[in-house]
């Protein structure tokens, strides 16, 4: 029971903290560390990182009577290690997360419940190679800030990283990311910068009300896998889904009774592979032309809107 807790070992490392931390530092080189704290929050201040380990759990038990957190807005708990789990979801007041890694994850387990969590990967790649939920929680922040120097990527096409979450926030400076959401999503915003983006929802919409940019990258690729229970959309007629890709493929055909799509591009569109089934598509293209070069069929809807808002400047066109 102490405020300030340094361990150093070539071995594991097994601890139960009874109240809050307030400084850390734990180092198992290759080995694995637990850390329980069964009352308050882990919080550090320094610069320095504060565990490193091959695999490192932290659970926070007693969120009961307060919500204990991990980390600060200010100051992130940063760990080097290659698998991470922490859990802040005990009892009914969940905490919020935030975590900086320096050198990439190849598992990943963080749940906190109904509260947030910001995750920052210094360097190297986000991955988890299991179909178990990856992230749980209310509102994910998640940033790859060295992503511009080799494209480091969050999730792949194998193996998406898998969320339970209603927002969605990535920034990877170049490299793609792979998502694959439980529900739906009230809120997103994925920028890849030159990446592609694939995301997947396996039941329910894909909604988002702010006026933002919502996919950013070279490609986007959005995948609604339950549209067949109640006409899952992709966007609404009042807040559309925004994106600034060259290519673009929506599908919301799954099951009997398809989604509508409504979406509106920044740039116009090189590629374009739109699956409505037999539900409406409404297309806005703010700037720029549709074109698409394959032989293969680009949009199936049952209602076709598309409007080039700006065609007069440079005669933009739909097709060639």
């Amino acid at each position: 029971t102490v405020d300030s807790l340094t361990v150093s070992s070539p071995g594991d490392q097994y601890l139960i903290e009874f109240n809050a931390l307030t400084q850390l530092n734990l180092n198992a080189g290759t080995a694995d560390i637990r850390l329980t704290l069964l009352e308050g929050s882990l919080v550090d201040t320094d610069g320095g990182i504060d565990v490193t380990a091959d695999a490192a759990t932290i659970t926070l038990t007693g969120t009961d009577d307060a919500p204990d957190h991990v980390g600060t807005a200010e100051h992130a708990v940063q760990t080097s290690v290659n698998s991470l789990t922490v859990f802040t979801n005990a009892g009914s007041n969940y905490g919020n997360q935030f975590l900086s890694e320096e050198n990439g994850i190849t598992a990943l387990e963080l749940n906190a419940g109904s509260a947030s969590i910001t995750l920052t990967i210094v360097d190297g790649n986000l991955e988890d190679a299991d179909a178990n939920d990856d992230i749980i929680a209310t509102q994910v922040t998640i940033s790859l800030p060295d992503a511009n120097s080799n494209g480091d990527f969050a999730g792949t096409l194998a193996n998406p990283i898998h969320t339970s979450v209603d927002s969605l926030n990535v920034t990877t400076n170049g490299g793609n990311q792979a998502f694959r959401e439980r529900s739906g999503l009230q809120q997103v915003n994925l920028a890849a910068g030159t990446g592609a983006i694939n995301l997947v929802l396996t039941d329910d919409a894909l909604v988002d009300t702010d006026a933002d940019t919502d996919f950013s990258g070279t490609a986007a690729t959005i995948s609604l896998e339950d549209a067949n229970d109640d006409g899952d959309d992709v966007g609404t007629s009042l807040n559309v889904i925004h994106t600034s890709v060259d290519s673009l493929t929506v599908t919301t055909s799954a099951g009997t009774a398809h989604g509508h799509q409504f979406l509106r591009e920044a740039n116009g569109l090189t590629a374009i592979n739109l699956d409505a089934g037999t539900a409406n598509i409404t297309l806005n293209l703010a700037e720029g032309s549709l074109l698409d070069s394959d032989p293969d069929r680009d949009i199936t809807a049952a209602d076709l809107r598309i409007t080039l808002e700006d065609a007069d400047d440079s005669g933009d066109s739909i097709g060639t």
